[in-house]
């Protein structure tokens, strides 16, 4: 490793251990409809406390498994196709739960993504659930992005656009475009600043999102509407 890459190294660890230290909670699931999930666990030094890490759902599927997770967390997932493509995306493996599709984009083949769903499965903690979505892979259908907004658990979702709610993150077009595809860039797990911080981090404070949700679930006794 040369000497730049070992001190970005040393500094985005100094960094993520600034967050570990700030983080008041070891315990949520963090129920993500793409990648950005695992890489906070990622950051936060964590076990994968969910299995929708490594997964990619799209627009309904999504939502359906946000609204009643435990019902979907209890069926047993099923093969669909080892190598689906389309335009946007590398192909990739397609596994079913019920009437909903999960996109496994880092795995080889379904038998992997459905070994780790049903390993990581186990380890979610209804309890302490918190949902993130973007407004993009909700195929920016008002609708969907509405009943993402209404759940009780603590939530948030990423847009491109305008929307008027305090659990809306809105992306700053000075630094992120979209493409005629709909695609997003950068994404939002990417590294700025010469690889220390994620992009997200621009706009978002997860640690505070992360414990704020949870100090106000855990004083009311219940999983409420606050997004953080």
């Amino acid at each position: 490793m040369n000497p730049y890459s070992l001190i970005i190294n040393v500094l985005r660890g100094k960094h993520e251990e600034s967050m570990r230290e700030k983080l008041k909670n070891s315990d949520f699931s963090i129920i993500s409809q793409n990648c950005w999930g695992g890489v906070v666990y990622h950051m936060l030094g964590m076990p994968m406390l969910s299995p929708t890490v490594n997964m990619f759902i799209t627009g309904e599927n999504f939502v359906k498994l946000a609204k009643d997770p435990k019902r979907y967390l209890n069926i047993d997932p099923h093969p669909i196709m080892d190598e689906y493509m389309n335009e946007t995306d590398k192909p990739h493996p397609v596994i079913g739960i019920d009437d909903i599709r999960l996109n496994c984009l880092h795995y080889k083949n379904c038998m992997d993504a459905i070994i780790d769903w049903n390993r990581r499965k186990q380890r979610v903690n209804f309890d302490k659930l918190l949902v993130m979505a973007t407004s993009w892979d909700l195929n920016d259908d008002l609708n969907l992005i509405n009943e993402i907004l209404k759940l009780s658990t603590p939530h948030i979702v990423f847009s491109y656009d305008e929307i008027d709610d305090e659990c809306v993150v809105k992306l700053d077009h000075k630094i992120w475009a979209r493409d005629e595809c709909g695609k997003i860039s950068p994404t939002l797990t990417g590294y700025y600043k010469h690889g220390i911080y994620r992009n997200f981090e621009k706009i978002f404070d997860v640690v505070n999102w992360i414990n704020t949700s949870l100090e106000t679930s855990e004083k009311a006794g219940l999983i409420d509407d606050r997004c953080g």
